[in-house]
């Protein structure tokens, strides 16, 4: 499967390995206060990157939005999601998924208990805090998720994202 990553959760951590090789960096959904991250998952799941497969992660956020990469896909590691990210591809790679993040303060709020997205939508994570939701979705072009602001297709999130 090949991913265009256009957006990622805001949380970022490095798992360091006995060696640089077996060392990852992880992304999911929650929230950053002043002093603390707090994940707040309602569906855990991570991104992961493998540290020997890049060069060097140092803004994650920013170099890495917008890249391609192969992977897996999504699947269930005991209670959790996972998206293995595995090696870059060039941007004119064909996609077959792409990852977004749905922050409610700026695509409004889902009701995770309703029938709030089409089929071939899937999660990777999800947290929620208060009045606040972070996900993080695989979603094709045809695409469609339902929130309290409205349907959204993949064009209209990317066009917002942006």
């Amino acid at each position: 499967m090949i991913i265009r990553c256009v957006s990622f959760g805001s949380l970022w951590w490095l798992r360091p390995g006995p060696t640089a090789a077996h060392s990852a960096v992880f992304n999911t959904t929650g929230f950053v206060t002043s002093s603390t991250s707090q994940r707040r998952w309602i569906t855990p799941g991570v991104i992961r990157f493998n540290v020997n497969s890049r060069r060097r992660i140092e803004r994650y956020d920013h170099t890495l939005a917008g890249a391609v990469y192969s992977s897996p896909g999504l699947e269930r590691l005991g209670s959790w999601n996972r998206v293995l990210l595995q090696t870059r591809l060039p941007g004119t790679a064909p996609v077959d998924k792409y990852l977004v993040q749905i922050a409610s303060d700026r695509f409004g709020r889902i009701r995770y208990d309703g029938d709030w997205r089409s089929d071939d939508v899937r999660i990777v994570a999800a947290s929620s805090r208060g009045m606040q939701q972070e996900t993080l979705l695989l979603m094709t072009p045809l695409s469609v998720i339902e929130t309290s602001l409205g349907t959204f297709d993949l064009p209209c999130i990317l066009n917002r994202l942006t």
